[in-house]
């Protein structure tokens, strides 16, 4: 009886991890497209004298999302990106966190690329980033994608493209 009981429980167990596996597996996966421009908030630049040219920075920046695909995605969401970078000479990498603000909803990505300078002026931001955790209706929320663009003292503008699975 007690075997029974247990077996019986045991294949419980088996279906309900299955249906839930099936679930997770068909999460909708949407294609998602934006442009975010924004200003320096504040930073700190230090010099590393190991080598001529050498800066690290930690840099807060605020802007706004502007949705440019097909289907809306926190369009006009405030963002706030902390990052740091590591340049030689103008170039290095770039990483850190974008955070998409919508009203009470809330989502964090973490990313990490590089940056060059360009001899017209600014500097080329590209990388990747992969979604970390969504607040309200943008809970359990996950997918990665990338982004493209230019910085500048005055400013920054990029694009960014993702799948997004919910």
């Amino acid at each position: 009886m007690v075997l029974r009981i247990v077996s019986l429980v045991g294949c419980v167990l088996l279906a309900l991890l299955t249906i839930a596996t099936d679930l997770r597996g068909q999460q909708q996966v949407r294609e998602a497209e934006g442009i975010v421009r924004g200003t320096v908030a504040r930073s700190l630049m230090l010099r590393v004298p190991d080598q001529q040219g050498h800066l690290l920075g930690l840099v807060e920046t605020q802007g706004t999302n502007e949705s440019t695909g097909t289907q809306p995605f926190l369009h006009a969401a405030s963002v706030r990106i902390v990052e740091t970078w590591d340049f030689v000479v103008g170039s290095g990498s770039d990483r850190g966190f974008i955070i998409f603000t919508a009203g009470a909803d809330t989502l964090v990505a973490r990313y990490e690329g590089t940056a060059a300078e360009k001899a017209g002026g600014g500097t080329e931001i590209r990388g990747r980033f992969t979604f970390l955790r969504g607040v309200g209706e943008l809970f359990g929320i996950s997918g990665d994608g990338s982004y493209e663009g230019l910085a500048s003292p005055q400013g920054f503008d990029f694009r960014w493209r993702a799948a997004i699975r919910q």
